[in-house]
């Protein structure tokens, strides 16, 4: 395992199997999958996170979940589980032999029909927010400092052998639409006096009529 995490990917330990305390098997997965993806200098809610069910969570990984780190709850039931949690899986769109739906939300998402369906208390920006991290793969300020100097360059950039870049370009296309505005006003101011000033043609007797 190398590199970075792309920005808002999030390394998720998805543990569903295994007896007895599982705090020291998922810490030791987070601390190769953090520090190899540049992820352990982060506050720990900005670092992977765990997914289990419910039982498991609360009964093999006390430890983790007392941590702070971001935790991916499975609970099929109509209750929303009390420990700390990010997502709450409230179903797999399953049913029971008699028929009756396991867990709540089940919806027929199209193109999927029913399936894992999640919950999270909060819109869809705030979410990407819980993922996203300032340092992967650049800080959000290097980000912006390099697109600005790249669109800097492009407007600097001559378009043809006339040396006229995008920038002198985008200037005079302004200028043009500014005179072009004036002169429509003119335009618009001329018409009006003449209405004003000038008798109406149409209201006028022709010629030989006396």
């Amino acid at each position: 395992m190398g590199g970075r995490a792309a920005p808002n990917e999030i390394p998720i330990a998805d543990i569903e199997e295994g007896s007895g305390d599982q705090d020291n098997r998922a810490e030791k997965w987070f601390d190769i999958v953090d520090r190899k993806l540049g992820l352990s200098a982060q506050k720990i809610e900005r670092r992977s996170w765990l997914y289990s069910g419910e039982s498991r969570l609360t009964t093999q990984f006390t430890r983790v979940c007392a941590s702070g780190r971001p935790i991916w709850v499975a609970a099929y039931r109509a209750e929303e589980p009390t420990l700390h949690h990010i997502l709450w899986q409230s179903t797999a769109g399953d049913k029971t032999p008699d028929g009756e739906p396991i867990g709540i939300h089940q919806i027929a998402w199209p193109g999927s029909g029913k399936c894992d369906t999640n919950l999270y208390h909060g819109t869809l920006k705030e979410l990407a927010a819980a993922a996203a991290r300032d340092d992967l793969p650049y800080p959000k300020k290097e980000i912006i400092k390099i697109i600005r100097k790249g669109v800097a360059a492009e407007l600097h950039t001559e378009l043809d052998v006339t040396g006229v870049t995008s920038a002198q370009g985008a200037e005079a296309a302004v200028q043009a639409q500014q005179a072009l505005a004036e002169l429509a006003q003119q335009v618009t101011d001329l018409t009006e006096y003449v209405k004003q000033h000038l008798p109406d043609p149409l209201s006028m007797e022709p010629a030989g009529t006396r």
